[in-house]
Order: C-alpha cells, then sequence, then structure tokens
C-alpha cells in the first residue's frame, strides 16, 4: 500500500488480525476496520504509533482486551471500541489520549472507568450504552466540561449511582439514561442549564417534580 494513504476502510470483511503493512502507512489519518473478527492480539501495537492517526473505529469485533499500545496514540480525536467483549480499561488508557472528543465504548462488558477518565476534558461525546456499569458511581463525570452528548442507556442507573451534582455540565445537550431504574428524575438533571434533549424511557418513573419546567 502506498505510503501516502490518508484514509482506509475494511469495514466487513473476515479479518482477525492486522498485519504489519499497515504500521508502515505514516500518513494514515483515518482507520476503520468495524464489523470484522479482530482478535486482541491481532492488533499490533505498532499501529498505535502512526503520529497521523486521528480517527480508529474497532467496533463490532471480538476484542476482549484494550489493545496492546492503544495508549501511544497521542493524536486520536475518536475512538470507537463499540459491540466488543472488553471488561476493563487499563488505567494508563486515558493519560495520554487528552485530546479525545469523541469515545465510543458501548456493547461492552464495563463495569467501571478508570479514575484518569477524568483527564478527557476535551471529550464531546461519550457512549456508555449497554454496559454493567450498576456499582459505578461515575466520579469522573463532572470533570467532563466539554462534553455536548452522554449516552448511559441499560447502564443500570438508580439513584444512588449518579452524582449529585452536574452543574459543571453545561454544555452537555442531549442525554440518554433510557432502560434503567430511575424511580424519578435525579436531582442533578434540572441544573443542566443547557439540555435539549432527556430520554428517560423505560425506568420506574412514577412522577414528575415541578422542578421539570424552570
Amino acid at each position: 500500500m502506498t505510503g501516502y494513504l490518508e484514509h482506509l476502510s475494511l469495514v466487513k470483511n473476515n479479518l482477525e488480525r492486522l498485519y504489519g503493512e499497515l504500521t508502515d502507512l505514516g500518513c494514515l489519518r483515518s482507520l476503520n476496520i468495524r464489523h470484522n473478527s479482530l482478535k486482541t492480539s491481532g492488533v499490533p501495537c505498532e499501529l498505535f504509533n502512526l503520529e497521523e492517526l486521528t480517527t480508529l473505529d474497532l467496533g463490532y469485533n471480538n476484542l476482549k482486551e484494550v489493545p496492546e499500545g492503544l495508549e501511544k496514540a497521542r493524536s486520536l480525536l475518536n475512538l470507537n471500541l463499540s459491540h466488543n467483549q472488553i471488561e476493563t480499561i487499563p488505567n494508563s488508557l486515558f493519560i495520554n489520549l487528552t485530546d479525545l472528543l469523541f469515545l465510543d465504548l458501548s456493547y461492552n462488558r464495563l463495569e467501571t472507568l478508570p479514575p484518569q477518565t477524568r483527564r478527557l476534558s476535551n471529550l464531546q461525546t461519550l457512549n456508555l450504552n449497554h454496559n454493567p456499569l450498576g456499582h459505578f458511581q461515575l466520579r469522573q463525570l463532572p470533570s467532563l466540561m466539554n462534553l455536548t452528548t452522554l449516552q448511559m442507556c441499560d447502564t443500570q442507573r438508580t439513584l444512588n449511582n449518579i452524582p449529585s451534582s452536574l452543574e459543571s455540565l453545561t454544555n452537555l445537550q442531549e442525554l440518554d439514561l433510557s432502560l434503567n431504574s430511575l424511580p424519578r428524575v435525579p436531582d442533578a438533571l434540572y441544573l443542566l442549564s443547557n439540555l435539549k434533549r432527556l430520554n428517560l424511557s423505560d425506568n420506574e418513573i412514577t412522577e414528575i417534580s415541578s422542578a421539570a419546567g424552570k
């Protein structure tokens, strides 16, 4: 492949592993490998040394762990790891990926996120849908002050595992809390000053506070 290639899509093939040739594409900016059969061991760590790589889509594969070396991809702006079988996010992953704008971790087996998640101060979109996060308190959430979209459908949300204050999320416009176990609208939501879209479908809500219209 030409060393001048900037965008490469290999969507819907039968790839179980990536070979070393990709790591020679020094101009590569976006790599889309959705809907393959990639295993964690099939992603070479040298891939993440590509200095121009800003968009990486590994969704709909067979990853059980975050690929080794991903924390070295310092230029990443968009990262999709959705629809895999990932159980944990390494503590080191978000130390260097502080430029991320878009992060999709939906449809995995995550029970928690590392404390370093709060370093993602530039993040605009975070998708956590369909992860078993029932015991996770989301304490990092108020630090993500540039969030505009937050998706937490089917993440076992209750009144006890949502931060009591979300006032710092002044840019948040879209919030999905559907398919959870909320008996009422969490008080913290009433202080989201720029919220435009709120999905509370399929919860256990019995009443709406008068504060909803304020």
